[in-house]
C-alpha cells in the first residue's frame, strides 16, 4: 500500500476519533460494577449488582446513560456532580408532595426498579404500605386499638367487582395521578378514587378513609371507634345472653321431661 494512502487513512482515523462523542470514552458497566458493586473496596457508594441485573434498566441502558455527569476520573473527588434526571427517559414530572422535595427514587428505588405488576417492585400494591409508609406512617399504620374498629369502610369490598384489589393497603387505588406524580389521570386500573377520592371532597364517601383514630388529631374517628367497640360488645352480650337463655330453656325442658 502506498505511503500516501496510509497517511491519508491515518488522518481520517484521527479526525473520526476527534469527532466521536465524549461519551465514547465513558466507563463500561463492568468498570462501574467493579468499583461500585457490593463488597468493593474502591468506593463507599455500592449497589447490589445481582439485583440490578434483574431490573428493567439492566441491558437497556448503561450506567452513564443515567449518571451522565460522570465523564472521567474527576468524579472520584467531585462532590458537585449533577443528580440523575429521570425525565431524560420518563415523561412524568415529579411533583409528588407540596414542596416537591420528594425524589423519584424515594418511591421507585435507585437501582432495583421493576414493573409495577412485579411483586419485587417497590410500587407493587403488596409493597405500598411499606413504600408509602416511609413518609406517611399515620396513614399506613394502625395507631391503636380504636383504629381497628374504624377500618370497616374499605374491607367491605370488592362489591361485585372481582377484577381489582381493594383494601387499605392499595394506596394508589385512591391516590392516583395527582398524588402519585402530580399529574391528572389515573396511574393504574384501580377505580377506588371514583368514590373515595381524597382530592375531591364532594365525592368522598364515609369520610376519611385511613384507619387513624386519635382523640387529639382525629376525634371523630376515635369517637367512631368507641361507638363501634360499644356496639360490638353489646352485640356479643346480647348474643351470649340469648344463647344462655336458650340453653337454660333446653335444660329446663329436658329436666321437665324426665319428671
Amino acid at each position: 500500500m502506498p505511503v500516501e494512502i496510509i497517511k491519508k487513512l491515518s488522518w481520517q482515523v484521527l479526525i473520526a476519533l476527534f469527532l466521536l462523542p465524549l461519551s465514547a470514552w465513558g466507563y463500561s458497566e463492568e468498570e462501574c460494577i467493579r468499583c461500585h458493586g457490593s463488597g468493593s473496596a474502591e468506593s463507599r457508594l455500592q449497589i447490589d449488582a445481582d439485583i440490578y441485573k434483574t431490573s428493567i434498566h439492566a441491558g437497556e441502558i448503561s450506567c452513564i446513560d443515567c449518571h451522565e455527569a460522570i465523564t472521567g476520573d474527576a468524579h472520584f473527588t467531585d462532590r458537585g456532580l449533577e443528580k440523575v434526571n429521570c425525565r431524560n427517559c420518563h415523561e412524568q414530572k415529579n411533583q409528588h408532595g407540596r414542596d416537591v422535595t420528594t425524589k423519584c427514587t424515594d418511591c421507585h428505588t435507585r437501582h432495583a426498579v421493576y414493573k409495577a405488576d412485579d411483586v419485587r417492585s417497590s410500587v407493587h400494591w403488596i409493597n405500598l404500605e411499606k413504600t408509602c409508609g416511609g413518609c406517611h406512617p399515620d396513614q399506613t399504620k394502625s395507631t391503636g386499638w380504636l383504629s381497628v374498629f374504624t377500618s370497616f369502610r374499605i374491607v367491605s369490598h370488592p362489591k361485585q367487582n372481582m377484577a381489582g384489589h381493594f383494601g387499605k393497603d392499595m394506596c394508589v387505588g385512591c391516590h392516583q395521578g395527582k398524588a402519585a406524580h402530580g399529574e391528572d389521570g389515573p396511574v393504574n386500573g384501580q377505580n377506588c378514587y371514583r368514590c373515595h377520592s381524597p382530592l375531591d371532597k364532594e365525592r368522598v364517601i364515609l369520610g376519611y378513609m385511613h384507619p387513624y383514630a386519635d382523640w387529639q388529631k382525629k376525634p371523630v374517628n376515635a369517637a367512631a371507634g368507641c361507638i363501634s367497640v360499644i356496639v360490638l360488645i353489646g352485640i356479643i352480650f346480647i348474643a351470649a345472653k340469648d344463647f344462655m337463655g336458650r340453653s337454660d330453656k333446653r335444660r329446663s325442658d329436658h329436666d321437665g321431661g324426665k319428671n
